[in-house]
């Protein structure tokens, strides 16, 4: 069944854009001006997801945030933002409750409202397939020890050479699957006793992971987006881990992130801000896959200005 929405935008034509987006994936759209409006709407019937434009929520009405979200439970709320505020986003992050974050000319324009919706709804979380055209060109490799990344990371400098993005964004590219098949490599191997095996070595010691626990590194590109998905066979990484390692991060002179206890660290939050939009996706004790991806649009100056998504999908069951 298709979920109800329930959307807090405060200009008409940002509203008009919203519920066109929604019309396909909803079976009802309701539309609120306010975000005291949207608590009255919750207050007096069920919504399966809230879509707030969080550029027009005031500091003061933060809290007004939390309390949207955590009541009903059920509700799954979806933040639209284009304000680069760190702080801001530090407290929404801390709240523990973040896990779709749009950056909102995304949202407005594209598929990533719709997508999002589909993953929640059909409980399909993994693979590069929504958000990559089908004719689009593909690459799957394997790990099974680190002394092998850098055959990886040179494969990556291969495919993402003729596309068209700046050479710096390039860079990001390669930087991002450096840092996602380290974390999947040293981070996310566990212990039969349920301890990270590796993560407190320095990750110049070579590691060898077992046949079956060999990593993925998928990379794609349709002519709109340059993306790569690294997945590990452990599911060891939390949504807590992940929300608390960014909140550190976008705290203003907190930037210095201890990995040696099998967290992403710094590492998580460079990736996230060297991507247009990052998706994790986490099926606890059996796999975590990353995701970046870049949008081959505009030049260096104007992705670094533009605000980035960030999406977190749970497998239940």
């Amino acid at each position: 069944m298709k979920p109800r929405a329930l959307t807090v935008c405060r200009l008409a034509e940002d509203q008009d854009r919203l519920k066109s987006r929604l019309r396909a994936v909803c079976h009802h759209v309701h539309v609120c001006s306010t975000l005291k409006e949207g608590l009255k709407a919750l207050q007096h019937d069920s919504y399966d997801l809230m879509i707030l434009d969080y550029d027009t929520v005031e500091t003061s009405d933060i809290p007004l945030v939390e309390q949207a979200a955590t009541t009903p439970s059920n509700t799954q709320l979806f933040i639209l933002n284009n304000n680069p505020d760190k702080a801001r986003l530090a407290k929404l992050l801390g709240a523990g409750f973040l896990t779709q974050l749009f950056a909102r000319e995304r949202a407005l324009e594209g598929d990533d409202l719709a997508i999002a919706i589909s993953k929640l709804s059909t409980g399909d979380i993994f693979g590069l397939d929504p958000y990559i055209e089908e004719c689009g060109q593909r690459e799957h490799h394997f790990l099974r020890n680190s002394v092998q990344k850098n055959e990886l990371l040179d494969r990556v400098d291969r495919f993402s050479e003729p596309h068209p993005l700046p050479a710096r964004l390039k860079d990001h590219f390669k930087s991002v699957a450096d840092e996602l098949i380290t974390n999947a490599v040293y981070n996310a191997p566990i212990c039969p006793e349920g301890q990270h095996r590796y993560s407190a070595l320095s990750r110049t010691v070579p590691v060898q992971l077992e046949a079956q626990q060999q990593v993925s590194l998928e990379l794609a590109f349709d002519g709109h987006r340059l993306a790569l998905a690294v997945t590990d066979p452990f599911g060891s990484l939390t949504p807590s881990t992940v929300l608390r390692s960014l909140t550190n991060c976008f705290q203003e002179g907190s930037l210095q992130i201890n990995v040696g206890s099998g967290g992403a660290g710094m590492g998580l939050f460079y990736s996230l801000t060297s991507v247009s939009q990052m998706i994790i996706n986490i099926q606890p004790g059996v796999r975590t896959e990353m995701i970046g991806i870049l949008d081959v649009v505009g030049n260096y100056r104007n992705f670094v200005q533009q605000p980035k998504s960030f999406h977190l999908f749970v497998h239940r069951g």
